[in-house]
């Protein structure tokens, strides 16, 4: 009998998944073993290191978007290659969401069951590490993890956007240059995102047409400018889906980026996957289809 590898998250979110154990082991075990760690205070890389993947099926993930991303960066650190399915308890799912999984172990365990649930998906490798979903940088993206974590069981993504709104008094451009295979900018931003699935931090379908297979991941940035302008692109971007008119709007893909400070003074951090990531300069790649996912072929076509 084949296993599956869970490792979860138990503060994440509301911090309630480890009492819904039972019901994934009630659910899961019919045809797999169960092997659990909680990813709070091990070592996961090491652990991963002692796993002989030919003993199982599927590595399992229940978590936000920053454990997910820690669990991918592990995978790939140590060359596991196998199908890696998600299981979204975090405050903020915005990789499983676009892979449109489901909450509910009976329906997530069904689509174990056919094999064209399974999709090769690009990673992002950022200044010696991987992630899976999101890099970002300037207004707002700092917000995840500076929120604190009582808040965020208790509030969910509220939690987030009161602390956006307290960032509003905090808002200071950022001199950048961004080099790509199609563009090369120099000036000043507000904020930036380098994304995979076009989703992040709960909005949907900031980049429409974003695909995880594509070997592409999309630059999308807001200039600094006025008050109004920059408040009008937020909008655009965020609630109207509709930016590529808007001139405040800098967008481009690329299977590579380089992005550097102009200001040598002025230390820059950046936000991957919801947690803090390495400052500036950054060197990004696109892993094309790197890694296997579950996803849920009914509801989503992603290109094969």
């Amino acid at each position: 009998m084949k296993k599956i590898f869970l490792t979860y998250n138990s503060l994440a979110g509301d911090a309630s998944f480890t009492s819904r154990l039972h019901r994934f082991i009630d659910v899961f075990q019919r045809d797999y073993i169960i092997v659990m760690n909680d990813i709070v205070g091990i070592d996961l890389s090491r652990r991963l290191q002692e796993l002989n993947p030919e003993e199982y099926r599927y590595m399992m993930v229940a978590g936000g978007d920053g454990t997910v991303s820690n669990f991918v960066d592990a995978l790939m650190q140590n060359d596991i290659e196998l199908p890696v399915g998600i299981l979204p308890v975090g405050t903020s799912n915005d990789f499983a969401s676009y892979l449109r999984l489901p909450d509910n172990f009976s329906q997530y365990y069904q689509l174990l069951t056919d094999e064209k649930n399974i999709v090769p998906v690009d990673v992002g490798y950022i200044n010696g590490r991987y992630f899976i979903n999101v890099c970002a940088c300037g207004f707002l993206t700092s917000v995840p993890y500076e929120t604190p974590s009582d808040l965020k069981n208790i509030f969910g993504k509220v939690a987030y956007y009161l602390k956006g709104v307290q960032k509003l008094t905090e808002l200071k451009p950022l001199p950048l240059k961004i080099v790509g295979d199609s563009l090369e900018f120099s000036g000043e931003l507000a904020l930036f995102l380098v994304l995979n699935s076009g989703r992040a931090g709960g909005f949907s379908d900031i980049v429409p047409e974003g695909c995880v297979s594509d070997g592409l991941f999309d630059f999308l940035a807001i200039k600094y400018g006025g008050v109004y302008e920059m408040f009008s692109a937020l909008v655009d971007v965020f609630i109207n889906k509709d930016w590529k008119e808007n001139e405040d709007v800098l967008y481009f893909s690329s299977d590579r980026f380089r992005i550097e400070t102009l200001d040598e003074a002025d230390s820059l951090m950046s936000d991957i996957d919801g947690e803090e990531g390495p400052g500036l300069p950054l060197d990004i790649e696109v892993r094309n289809r790197a890694l296997p996912f579950i996803y849920n072929s009914e509801k989503i076509s992603i290109s094969q």
